[in-house]
Formats: C-alpha cells, structure tokens, sequence
C-alpha cells in the first residue's frame, strides 16, 4: 500500500476517535438487568433510598434506636434513682418535693421553678399522673450529658440517644414525625384490633407515625392504636404503649454536692 495513503487512514482513523466514533459500546443487558441502578438514591448515612414507590418507602435499611442506661454506671446516682423509684411507688410527695432544683424546668417553653412544679402535676391529688409518668421514665434508661459545664443523667433513652436518630434521618424528614419501638417483636397489625393480622414485627426500630392517627378500639381495655409506617414502606397499626418518641416526657438529673436534684421533668411537644 501506498505510504501516503497508509498514513491518510491513520489520520482519519485520530479523527474519528477524538470525536467519540471509537468509543466502546454499553452493553445495554446490563442496564437493563439493574434498574435499581437507575430507581435508588443514596440517603444521608449511606444507605440507598428505593423510589419502587415514593410514596411509601423512606429507606431500604431499618433504622434502630436500642435501649440504654448509663445511670448504672455511677454508683451514687444508682442508688438514687432507686430510692427515688421507691417514692414514686409509694407516692411519697416529701421526697420528690426534696429534690426539686428550685428551677426546675416544666415545660417546653421554660416555665421553671417548684410552684409551678406543684401548679402542673397537682401532686395533692388521688388522680395526679406524677408517680406514673416518673415510673415509666426512670425504668427506661438513660444517658450522662454535660449541660452547662455540668455532668447530667436525662431518661428515657429516646430522649437522651435522639440525636443518634436524627442523624440518619433522610434529608428534609421532620423528626417530630418519627417514633421508637421500645420493646422486642412488638405486633404491627393491618387494623388498629388485636386479632387482626400481623403485618410485621418490629424490635426498636424507628417509625414514622402518621399525623392526628389515634385509634381506639373498645373502652374496656382504653386501648390506643397508632397508625406507623416503617422506613421501607410496611404499614399497620400498633398500641401506643410499645412507641415512644422525643416530644413525650423526660427527667433529668444533676449532682450538687453530694446530693442528687431533678433539674427537667417536662415534655418537647
């Protein structure tokens, strides 16, 4: 072959290529045989969010809070919160009236201090849910924070540990929206009924609680069904006492001397 002509192709061949006519081809089975390819989007931690029906799923992976108790990690406060368990149980209204710090905060908007302590839970009285608001919440655990400069215990777990929970939350989700499971294998039912079928079971995972859904079934029993949906997209119905978020009741706790006070017995909502 004429050289001139050899190196004509060669220059056209450099041509071509730069303009992409070389290019290798997608092999269009794989496309095809990986859609979730094309229908996924990588949440905040990592985790892929399925749009099979937006709907529906939030994220592909549960997200799960487990319980905690630092509290028995320090002697002192230990031994405190036991005897502080035992006046609870007992109504015991010299106790809790001893170890209120005189500003205690007893709301979300920062209404502090011991009358007003007294005025909101009325501890005088047969119906005042004090002694089982402060049970519920000293038998969930809790967590050691530093709060202005000082070492603090705040209970339950779902309080102290929430920011774990928001962390991981997809991008734009409003955390008031969401709840915890606070139990093991706890019934997720497709009607707000105990006899109606399991959609699934759930162990401390986190759930998205529709808004103003509160069921309730029979005023034998006083039974509270919430309406849920899990972050992959299973729906149902399950009792008010196994959910439990950031917006219901916390207590904490600060050590003066040598003396334990409750600093916070209020609600986020």
């Amino acid at each position: 072959m004429n050289s001139k002509v050899t190196l004509d192709l060669i220059v056209n061949v450099v041509v071509l290529c730069s303009l992409g006519a070389c290019a290798p081809r997608t092999n269009s089975l794989v496309k095809a045989s990986h859609p979730e390819q094309e229908q996924s989007a990588a949440t905040p931690d990592g985790d892929r969010m399925t749009s099979t029906n937006p709907q529906q799923a939030i994220q592909s992976r549960p997200l799960k809070l487990y319980p905690k108790d630092e509290g028995q990690n320090d002697g002192s406060f230990a031994e405190f919160r036991s005897k502080l368990l035992s006046s609870a149980r007992e109504h015991d209204i010299t106790f809790i009236l001893s170890i209120l710090d005189p500003g205690i905060i007893n709301s979300s908007d920062g209404e502090r201090g011991v009358r007003a302590f007294k005025d909101q839970w009325r501890i005088d009285q047969p119906e005042t849910r004090l002694w089982e608001t402060l049970t519920t919440i000293l038998l969930m655990g809790g967590s050691f924070r530093i709060s202005e400069g000082n070492k603090e215990f705040c209970a339950p777990y779902v309080s102290s540990q929430w920011r774990n929970v928001v962390s991981q939350l997809p991008k734009n989700a409003d955390p008031l929206d969401y709840q915890v499971i606070t139990e093991k294998s706890v019934a997720i039912r497709s009607d707000p009924n105990p006899t109606a079928p399991v959609v699934t079971n759930l162990s401390y995972d986190v759930v998205k609680v529709s808004e103003g859904s509160v069921f309730r079934k029979g005023q034998t029993d006083g039974a509270t069904w919430l309406k849920v949906m899990t972050l992959d997209g299973k729906q149902g119905y399950v009792l008010d006492k196994y959910v439990r978020g950031a917006s219901d009741y916390q207590a904490c706790f600060r050590k003066v001397g040598e003396k334990w006070l409750m600093t916070e017995l209020a609600s986020r909502e």
